[in-house]
């Protein structure tokens, strides 16, 4: 079975798994046909700090993620999207970042299933596609360079 996924830079990609942040957004609607679906939450080679800074401050200074502590280049778990809409400043606190004065689209994200080892894969931007059989994750990207190495589905 497919199911599709997004890369998210770091810190942000933890923040999603570990439940602190509830929509994902984008400057654009491009995200709005996943709406209803289940998708993998990947964790890009590469850490934004603003990012950090936007969850340090709308979580009252507890954050401590860094490039050194934040996986990267990993599937870390599946997410609902229950919604996509514009978002309003009201979301800024769920979104981490201020939805009141830019134009912002969110995925309402729940049923977040963290895995517990995170799974290696090169992501894409966008929308990309990973494929499970029998409780095996392919990476996608790992199939079309011939690489026979499959790994296990471990949720916590």
């Amino acid at each position: 079975m497919k199911y599709k996924g997004i890369s998210l830079w770091q810190p942000w990609a933890t923040l999603v798994i570990d439940r602190q942040k509830t929509i994902e957004t984008r400057t654009h609607d491009l995200f709005g046909s996943l709406k209803g679906q289940d998708i993998f939450i990947h964790a890009a080679k590469k850490f934004d700090n603003y990012g950090e800074a936007c969850a340090d401050h709308y979580l009252g200074g507890r954050t401590i993620w860094t490039n050194t502590n934040c996986p990267m280049g990993v599937i870390l778990g599946i997410v609902h999207v229950q919604d996509f809409r514009r978002l309003t400043n009201e979301d800024s606190r769920d979104a981490l970042i201020d939805c009141g004065t830019t134009l912002r689209y969110g995925l309402i994200l729940t049923n977040v299933r963290k895995f517990e080892k995170p799974i290696p894969c090169r992501g894409k931007q966008g929308i990309f596609t990973v494929d499970i059989e029998d409780g095996i994750i392919i990476p996608e990207r790992l199939t079309k360079n011939n690489n026979t190495e499959q790994l296990k589905l471990e949720l916590l």
